[in-house]
């Protein structure tokens, strides 16, 4: 069979994504395989934007299949085919980044805003079977929990605050089943490549007899830059990584080293060793905005870690992130993470008294260096949330003037 005919023993008018009948869904996975067999629609409106094909196509379906996070009747659907292409298709980077990334984001929603936790998939099989017993419609199974009601429908009962987890559950099932075409790109040449494979596995929990055995057959092979974030992928899976860190810390290539330390770090807590509190606390600060498929950024993976150090070690935490935040430009988690570690568990900021030295200089770093509009306000809803939490102002002058006042 060639690449994707399967597309056309699918009715996909008779699925749904965010914008209606997904009828435009094979046109666009086509498109992914060829641009040149992509929609006279997506080339129109790709040569209007002054962008490819190719980016067009990738923004459709981000837009329609996974509409802000939501996953719909159709979304499951699509999985086999980036699958295939995954394995048979293009092979330029964007395209192989594009897939692996998507399939992450299908399965878990934003995989980095909830790593290093995993989906908890039991009691979403069991929401979903809830629902199934429900007798919704197979119209809404498949999508279509706006349209005209069938004629047995429950007018009482509104199916869209139902049927997603029908979507979630099948979109990772899905998923999970097709994990054996990534393994290979584990030991790819593009490292950033293996690292989205490394953390596209680390969030399926049900397969590790399959999935950790090729981790740890990653880390033996001692390549250089690529044994760390297999040591993540396996921390995050619940394996014991202690004396694989211990050999990888040291390595020359200070990515490797850093993953290694956030492998144990996040699997032991405080309990980690020195050394690798040591190699979270003296970060590169141009590291910091690097990609990183785990947390988003290595600046967040390292706030995620350093979080969990001791009350001896805060200072010294706080410090590092300070530098951080000055370099990445993903500020936000880092800004947040700072205001975290400085007050705690405090009912609000203003609860402590007096503010000390540190506490100050981290407000300021905020102030100087976080995600604020040229109105003063937080561009960031995680920093404005946390902001609000702690009851300081969410305006960047206002606070301005509270930490000078508290710090005179």
């Amino acid at each position: 069979m060639a690449l994707l005919d399967g597309l056309s023993e699918i009715d996909w008018s008779s699925f749904h994504h965010a914008y209606g009948p997904a009828s435009d869904v094979p046109g666009l996975l086509r498109g992914l395989a060829r641009a040149d067999q992509a929609p006279e629609e997506v080339i129109t409106a790709a040569t209007r934007d002054n962008k490819s094909v190719a980016s067009h196509l990738r923004s459709q379906l981000w837009g329609n299949v996974f509409h802000q996070g939501t996953r719909w009747g159709v979304t499951a659907q699509v999985v086999p085919f980036l699958y295939e292409l995954l394995r048979d298709g293009p092979t330029d980077t964007e395209s192989r980044h594009f897939l692996l990334d998507y399939l992450h984001h299908l399965a878990c929603g934003y995989p980095t805003d909830l790593f290093p936790r995993q989906v908890e998939i039991a009691p979403l099989i069991e929401d979903a079977a809830k629902t199934e017993a429900m007798n919704p419609p197979p119209s809404v199974v498949r999508g279509d929990v706006f349209g005209e009601p069938d004629v047995d429908d429950d007018p009482a009962i509104d199916w869209s605050e139902h049927a997603s987890v029908i979507w979630e559950r099948d979109c990772y099932l899905a998923v999970e089943q097709g994990l054996a075409d990534v393994l290979p790109l584990l030991a790819d040449a593009d490292e950033l490549l293996a690292r989205r494979a490394a953390a596209l596995v680390a969030s399926f929990p049900r397969v590790t007899s399959t999935t950790v055995p090729a981790l740890w057959a990653q880390v033996a092979s001692g390549a250089p830059g690529r044994r760390g974030p297999p040591l993540l992928a396996l921390a995050q899976l619940g394996a014991d990584v202690r004396e694989a860190v211990h050999v990888v810390l040291d390595s020359s290539e200070a990515i490797e080293g850093l993953y290694a330390a956030a492998a144990e770090v996040l699997s032991r807590g405080e309990a980690a060793s020195i050394f690798s509190w040591a190699r979270l606390a003296d970060v590169d600060p141009t590291l910091s905005p690097l990609v990183c498929p785990f947390a988003d950024t290595v600046g967040s993976l390292v706030l995620l870690c350093l979080e969990k150090s001791s009350e001896s070690f805060q200072a010294t935490a706080i410090d590092q992130l300070i530098e951080l935040l000055i370099s990445d430009h993903e500020k936000s988690h880092l800004a947040a993470g700072l205001l975290r570690m400085i007050f705690k568990s405090a009912p609000s900021a203003l609860s402590v008294q007096p503010w000390s030295p540190l506490q100050g200089d981290a407000l300021m770093a905020i102030i100087d260096h976080g995600d604020w509009r040229a109105s003063g306000e937080t561009w960031s809803s995680a920093l404005d949330a946390t902001l609000r939490r702690y009851q300081l102002p969410t305006k960047r002058e206002a606070l301005r003037q509270l930490v000078l006042k508290q710090s005179t």
